[in-house]
């Protein structure tokens, strides 16, 4: 594998090279084993109990539940109630959301001459991977 990759991996004007391929795949691998490795952690479940449940499938709430993935389910507001327990907060805390951002001529121009795109096109940054995981 080359030690430098190419500055337009993953451009949609060119195929990967073989180099590239092994090196995204690398990445996506290791990022998928900090992800087994955090679930089994924070879950206390055996690696190979997450890697049979890790494979790229989506769950509904209940199904999550059923396999051990989430301890209950609930909305919004059951979650704002349960942390404000743990925080001592008390009942009915005051929650704050952030003010929509106002949007600049060529962002509303965008957003109107090109739908979905627009905003899309606006907000594209360079590719990369984030991965949150704040313990517990």
């Amino acid at each position: 594998m080359s030690k430098v990759a190419s500055l337009d991996i993953g451009s949609a004007s060119r195929q990967f090279t073989e180099d590239e391929k092994v090196l995204v795949q690398s990445l996506i691998d290791d990022v998928h084993a900090q992800f087994v490795e955090a679930i089994s952690l924070g879950r206390k479940m055996s690696v190979e109990d997450v890697v049979k449940l890790a494979d790229g499938r989506i769950y509904s709430g209940r199904q999550a539940l059923k396999v051990g993935l989430v301890d209950e389910l609930g909305n919004l507001q059951d979650a704002v109630d349960y942390a404000a327990e743990l925080t001592g907060l008390g009942e009915d805390p005051s929650l704050v959301y952030p003010r929509p951002q106002k949007k600049e001529f060529f962002e509303r121009f965008l957003d109107n001459s090109l739908s979905r795109f627009g905003t899309e096109l606006m907000s594209r940054q360079s590719p990369g991977l984030q991965y949150l995981w704040p313990g517990f």
